[in-house]
């Protein structure tokens, strides 16, 4: 293992334990894959990310094949498919983080309640049919759902953030999650209002502004 090859499997265990610690994995359950070399690093079946180390790690090519003693996580379809089928990401979290996953559990995309929907890339954080894990059908209902965005949600299973980098992938994650806790509270006193078209546009210029250091208005 060289050196470039370790830093980006502690990159990915790093990433895999900050799920866990800010709660994002729900009972246990989260995965980190990361694009390498000719395929992925992936987050191991086994032990827990508290126990875990950059060896456990394990090294997918495109056609699904790791080294043998090695066992990957049994989402393993799901990442590998995700990065082949979007060149312009390089990093893909999957986790049943608590609030997203109680609205997937009904099937509930997040609409465009709050203009932070915007922050995973599209006006709705959609959510995909349900299939069962680790299938095909699983991968292909997640990309439709995505559809060109960052972030899903997933019938029955939880949460799909995707990235350039490790670090702006679990921050999607974080913020939907978090998105998803307001939708829920806010469903609590009804369907909220939605912002319209036009205020969507306003606020994503709004916030390029903002990203290039400008006032927020022109």
């Amino acid at each position: 293992m060289d050196r470039e090859d370790r830093r980006s499997r502690e990159a990915v265990i790093r990433t895999w334990q900050r799920l866990e610690a800010r709660g994002l994995d729900g009972a246990g359950v989260a995965d980190v894959s990361l694009r390498h070399g000719a395929g992925l690093l992936i987050t191991p079946a086994t032990p827990a990310p508290g126990q875990a180390a950059a060896n456990d790690v394990v090294q997918l090519d495109w056609e699904g094949c790791f080294a043998a003693g090695r066992r990957p996580s049994t989402a393993w379809r799901l990442h590998r498919d995700l990065l082949a089928a979007r060149p312009d990401i390089a990093a893909v979290i999957r986790c049943e983080s608590p609030f997203a996953t109680a609205l997937a559990c009904h099937g509930r995309s997040i609409p465009a309640f709050h203009e932070r929907v915007l922050s995973a890339g599209g006006t709705t954080i959609a959510c995909a049919s349900h299939a069962a894990g680790g299938t095909p059908e699983l991968s292909s209902h997640t990309l439709a759902a995505l559809d060109g965005t960052r972030a899903c949600l997933v019938a029955q299973h939880g949460l799909v953030a995707l990235g350039v980098t490790l670090d702006d992938t679990f921050t999607t994650a974080l913020r939907v999650e978090g998105l998803a806790q307001t939708y829920l509270l806010a469903l609590g006193l009804g369907e909220p209002p939605l912002l319209s078209a036009e205020e969507l546009d306003a606020a994503r210029e709004r916030l390029l502004r903002m990203a290039e250091g400008m006032d927020p208005e022109p």
